[in-house]
């Protein structure tokens, strides 16, 4: 093989490694700016409701605390087709903690999540799809996968869910 087949052959081998990885980065790397921070945001909160074991009634009650954090009060939230809560102050983190007593794993995985902020930079729309899985205490499972609709609002500096709808499976 003269040298200059080999040098062509050592660039198309770095090639086909330097794409993937490129992918790859593209698709991890977060976004800057504010759809930075709404994704940011989603991904506090899946860290939040997920569950990978038993967990002290504290330990629970602190994370329904924060969960609150995450809402706008009085936002109007669709968790599955049909099925919806408003989200209250300490309503919120009483109902979520009842929830997860329920539960003895939650996952969350989500496929995507594209954000549109508005020009005024206070509000925001995005649209997520992901798989969220139940294991409940007796070990029955249950999984489903959903695309939601979600609507932004900036307030005292941190983005807080307003609406959430269920668009389709």
């Amino acid at each position: 093989m003269s040298g200059q087949a080999a040098a062509m052959s050592l660039r198309v081998k770095i090639s086909f490694l330097l794409v993937p990885v490129l992918l790859l980065v593209w698709w991890v790397w977060p976004a800057g700016g504010e759809e930075g921070a709404i994704k940011g945001r989603l991904d506090d909160l899946v860290d939040l409701v997920e569950k990978s074991g038993s967990e002290s009634t504290l330990e629970a009650a602190g994370r329904g605390r924060k969960l609150s954090e995450f809402f706008a009060d009085g936002a109007a939230i669709e968790y599955l087709p049909g099925r919806s809560l408003r989200v209250e102050g300490e309503q919120a983190a009483g109902a979520f903690l009842q929830a997860r007593s329920m539960a003895e794993a939650i996952s969350i995985f989500i496929m995507s999540h594209q954000v549109e902020v508005d020009e005024s930079g206070e509000s925001a729309r995005s649209k997520v799809r992901a798989t969220a899985g139940v294991t409940l205490s007796g070990g029955e499972t249950e999984s489903e996968t959903l695309t939601h609709g979600l609507s932004w609002e900036k307030i005292e500096g941190e983005w807080r869910i307003r609406e959430a709808e269920v668009l389709g499976e």
